[in-house]
């Protein structure tokens, strides 16, 4: 499990880059943002209580109100409130500005951990600066693939595609506020995520929790903004597939893997990758949208690549540290496990050195 964390972040970012070309083409084609939202955390339910009833059973701890009133409030950050800020948004505004303001997540999040103790600056320590220099590279490869295009590498010249269309009008400057909102709130769910997992007793009995308390918040905030009934009709369509996939790999599955990452490396290794998710769909517009491949795409993707690499690194660093550092108290203290040596002479006493 020593690579878990990675591997498991890459897929929730693979399932996200899927979830955003579905979503998008969804969104544009009329649907609410509110119900959609709503749905997907309903299908959300369905999926994790089975998952849980299938895997915990006759072993489900009943959660206390404690718990069940501090996982409410993470629902509340992470799913209602950001989600809706996020494709409230998202509606104003474009896709591309979007995308951009989502690359913002590793830095809001390393911001927001420092002053809970969740991570070190060290800037005296080379793995200091290269998790501090590898978040900026994430921002800006993320910021270059949205914001700069240059010349076609792959694909038709003539494509369709959406570029930077500023308009400084008030549904612009709301729409852009509300994306902010969304991506400070999704960052602030990442910290209270490390906070509550450290007395959890289930990841997946948490998660199945706040995605009823978040099924249930955004229904309300769906009744209240949607009074149309035609707008509630769903038919077996695209939306169906999109609601069914964003429920079952983004929100159930994708939510369980984040927190266990977050328990496993903390808030800023799960956000760091968030931006791999705009170089996925860098890679697949061109082939699934005919949108062409440009330069600065890729260079951008370099960028992230290169980012994510410094931070891991700086994580691996740090976390040996940690442990050398453990290995001399223990060794100050006389507190020694004698299950298992640490270093084994040549001989065969196995002295312990």
């Amino acid at each position: 499990m020593e690579h878990g964390p990675v591997i498991g972040m890459i897929f929730v970012q693979l399932s996200y880059a899927a979830m955003f070309l579905l979503s998008r083409v969804i969104l544009h084609q009329g649907m609410s943002q509110y119900i959609y939202v709503f749905l997907r955390q309903c299908v959300a339910c369905l999926a994790i209580t089975l998952i849980v009833l299938f895997i915990e059973s006759g072993r489900w701890a009943k959660p206390s109100l404690r718990d069940v009133g501090k996982i409410s409030i993470l629902a509340l950050i992470g799913i209602t409130i950001s989600q809706n800020l996020y494709y409230a948004g998202l509606s104003l505004t474009s896709t591309t500005v979007a995308t951009t303001m989502n690359s913002i997540n590793p830095a809001s999040t390393f911001v927001l951990a420092l002053p809970f103790r969740m991570e070190k600056l060290e800037l005296s320590q080379l793995r200091g600066r290269a998790k501090l220099l590898g978040t900026f590279l994430c921002v800006g490869g993320a910021t270059l693939v949205t914001m700069f295009k240059g010349p076609v590498i792959f694909g038709s010249q003539g494509a369709q595609h959406e570029g930077l269309s500023w308009s400084f009008d008030s549904s612009w400057i709301l729409g852009a506020l509300l994306l902010i909102g969304g991506v400070c709130t999704w960052s602030l769910c990442f910290i209270l995520q490390a906070w509550m997992t450290l007395d959890c007793t289930s990841h997946l009995t948490t998660t199945a929790v706040m995605c009823w308390m978040g099924a249930l918040q955004t229904g309300i905030v769906a009744l209240l903004f949607v009074r149309t009934p035609d707008a509630w009709r769903l038919g077996w369509d695209l939306q169906l597939l999109t609601i069914t996939y964003s429920g079952v790999f983004c929100s159930a599955i994708g939510l369980f893997v984040m927190m266990w990452s977050v328990k496993k490396k903390g808030p800023l290794f799960a956000s760091v990758f968030s931006p791999l998710s705009n170089v996925i769909v860098a890679v697949l517009e061109p082939i699934l949208l005919h949108v062409p491949l440009r330069w600065g795409s890729l260079c951008g993707m370099i960028l992230v690549i290169g980012g994510l690499y410094s931070v891991l690194w700086g994580k691996a660093a740090e976390e040996k540290a940690g442990r050398v550092r453990e290995v001399i108290v223990s060794s100050a203290t006389g507190d020694f496990d004698t299950a298992e040596p640490l270093l084994l002479s040549g001989g065969d006493d196995g002295v312990k050195v």
